[in-house]
């Protein structure tokens, strides 16, 4: 009787992308895009999301292109909460997905301007708090 054994040698590189990001939520918007950004980029993805990919000509290339553009599809849907997954489940490819999502959670309303606004001047620091923590809120409001 044989007994095979594989042997997985991962680098710390491949550790690295093996990390899970969380699901967004509906919380800090900028810093989860900035994130899928990323990973859209890392699986050369993200011509699909900002719709610079042409649709090639050729059956076999289209196939490919369809393919491609379901796989990032699949990876923003991987990343959202299902309250969040409500605002995208009628769009038909990730750009129009992205689109939407940017278009609920980056409101440009003069009512929305003036609320940041007013938090961004009146947020303070309070005792016992991380300054680190601090300036990354004071950047996501100027965000």
């Amino acid at each position: 009787m044989f007994v095979v054994a594989f042997v997985f040698k991962i680098s710390s590189f491949q550790m690295e992308s093996l990390k899970v990001m969380e699901k967004f939520d509906g919380g800090n918007f900028h810093l989860w895009k900035f994130k899928m950004h990323m990973m859209f980029y890392k699986h050369g993805l993200w011509k699909f999301v900002d719709g610079s990919a042409t649709l090639p000509s050729e059956e076999v290339a289209s196939t490919n292109y369809n393919e491609k553009e379901m796989k990032a599809f699949a990876l923003l849907c991987e990343h959202l909460t299902d309250a969040q997954l409500a605002h995208i489940q009628y769009c038909d490819n990730v750009r129009s997905a992205w689109e939407a999502l940017c278009g609920v959670h980056e409101t440009k309303t003069i009512g929305n301007k003036l609320f940041l606004r007013k938090k961004f001047f009146t947020i303070k620091m309070q005792k016992g708090d991380d300054m680190l923590v601090h300036i990354n809120i004071v950047k996501a409001l100027a965000d």
